[in-house]
């Protein structure tokens, strides 16, 4: 895998910290080096919450605006921003009903989370989602798998799991 810049997008609530320390453990279960940084701290329910993940050789956690390699969006009202972060031929992957914007990958993942009984993992969805859709920009399957397990409270790791597969089906 080459060096990767990831920005995770939405509100308190969302999974945000958790799909950004998800991506972090599966990089570090495939061998790679990575850091993470929450830009905006409103981590209560319904506050704005973004976060930078670097897997590769980076010193510094934040991404500059214009060089993400992919970015998520747990919430349609912050596609705008996350947009900003992309590089050009970067991937934004929004978990919305339909497509927010130009250039955008959706996925109703709120709903494909429901329908697997798991209504709080439409994190899961989105990364199943974009990892299938765009493997380059991602930790291999396994290691991505084997984070949802090691992360994953042990009543959830079933429900997570399945969460990513229909997420990856999708794609």
């Amino acid at each position: 895998m080459t060096e990767t810049q990831i920005v995770v997008c939405g509100l308190g609530g969302q999974g945000i910290l958790f799909l950004s320390r998800l991506l972090g453990e599966a990089a570090r279960i495939a061998g790679e080096e990575a850091i993470s940084s929450e830009t905006h701290g409103m981590s209560q329910r319904g506050g704005v919450v973004d976060s930078h993940v670097k897997i590769g050789a980076f010193r510094s956690s934040l991404v500059r605006r214009g060089h993400a390699d992919a970015a998520f969006v747990l919430d349609p009202s912050r596609a705008a921003a996350a947009s900003g972060f992309l590089r050009e031929g970067g991937a934004c992957f929004v978990d919305a009903p339909s497509a927010p914007g130009d250039g955008l990958r959706w996925i109703d993942a709120a709903a494909v989370a429901r329908a697997v009984g798991n209504p709080r993992g439409s994190n899961l969805v989105l990364l199943g989602f974009a990892s299938a859709a765009s493997p380059d920009f991602f930790p291999p399957r396994k290691a991505l798998l084997d984070a949802v397990e090691v992360l994953s409270a042990p009543p959830f790791i079933a429900k997570n799991r399945e969460a990513f597969l229909a997420g990856e089906q999708k794609a």
